[in-house]
């Protein structure tokens, strides 16, 4: 509320994901009646008549996530359930839900309305649209998008953004929702939904455009072509961040000098700003990889980019942007 007197344009952002699930967030009077009712929830492609089971799917994403390591034998089902919550290997213990279940779609929807009681302006939902890519782009399970699976997720993710627009408004104020709409996979570039309805869409620099320090203009004329053509117009850009892999923010962080980093900040913000799109600063925030591969930490000790962080120290390059901004 200070801030908000001080400064009342401001516009502060909550955010949540949509493919993380826990079963801490699911009532019930044991611990195992817990767990038994999350993985109730969670995505499984095989109803829909996909020949690719429960433990399949969860097995993948606890894999991508070193749950389970890439090597091991896939547990058999009530061993993997209790793995990817309590393993100490992974840095996400936590399910994939399946975002069509009405169950998880309550209890999605109470993250997102809690942060607009306590007065967000906005929602950034990570993976609002993940659940037909992944079925349809990542492993390939189904051929188009005329598949029920599809439809399902698409219709799901598209409620779940009408709801939170009419809470906003029973609460006197329009939320703005945030979402990846156009995404790289495997060196192309996929629509994650036909028709959104999100407010703002959300795209990031290329880990090799963060290397070489030159932008990729046809990715970015094609990018911005595939969202006006889906009535997307308000683009933001930041540098992504995840857990395993050359995630853009592990690159940006662990194989740049500070002096790289700063020329790429500038480059990034010219051509942006040049593009109508808005770029979201490395201030604080965002994994800079799995634990077992960060070398250059935040001060020393966290595994959290901070660009006032000895080793970093991008702040006052993204100061002289944010004023350049002001003129």
């Amino acid at each position: 509320s200070k801030i908000k007197n001080e400064l009342p344009d401001i516009i502060f952002c909550g955010g949540v994901q949509a493919e993380f699930f826990w079963p801490d967030e699911v009532s019930g009077r044991t611990k195992k009646e817990r767990i038994d009712k999350a993985w109730g929830m969670v995505l499984d492609p095989s109803k829909w008549g996909i020949n690719y089971s429960k433990r399949e799917m969860q097995g993948w994403w606890a894999k991508s996530w070193g749950i389970v390591g890439k090597g091991e034998v896939l547990p058999e089902e009530e061993e993997l359930k209790l793995k990817m919550i309590e393993s100490s290997r992974g840095i996400y213990h936590c399910y994939f839900p399946d975002i069509t279940n009405p169950d998880f779609q309550e209890i999605f929807l109470k993250r997102i309305f809690k942060q607009i009681d306590a007065g967000v302006d906005a929602i950034w939902i990570d993976a609002l649209y993940g659940q037909s890519l992944l079925l349809k782009d990542m492993l390939k399970l189904v051929e188009d998008d005329t598949h029920p699976a599809i439809q399902e997720s698409h219709k799901a993710a598209l409620k779940i953004v009408d709801k939170i627009h009419e809470y906003g408004l029973k609460k006197g104020k329009y939320i703005y929702v945030i979402s990846w709409v156009v995404h790289p996979v495997g060196g192309s570039l996929k629509v994650l939904n036909p028709t959104p309805n999100v407010d703002i869409a959300m795209t990031s620099l290329g880990a090799n455009e963060i290397k070489t320090g030159r932008m990729n203009k046809r990715k970015w004329d094609k990018m911005i072509e595939m969202h006006e053509k889906l009535g997307v117009h308000h683009i933001y850009t930041r540098i992504d961040y995840g857990g395993i892999g050359r995630s853009p923010l592990r690159v940006f962080s662990q194989e740049l000098t500070s002096k790289q980093q700063s020329a790429v900040l500038k480059t990034a913000d010219k051509f942006l700003l040049n593009k109508g799109i808005k770029f979201i600063y490395p201030i604080r925030g965002g994994d800079m990889g799995s634990p077992r591969s960060v070398k250059k930490r935040a001060f020393g000790r966290f595994n959290w980019y901070d660009a006032l962080a000895p080793g970093f120290q991008t702040y006052e390059t993204i100061k002289e942007l944010a004023q350049s901004k002001k003129r």
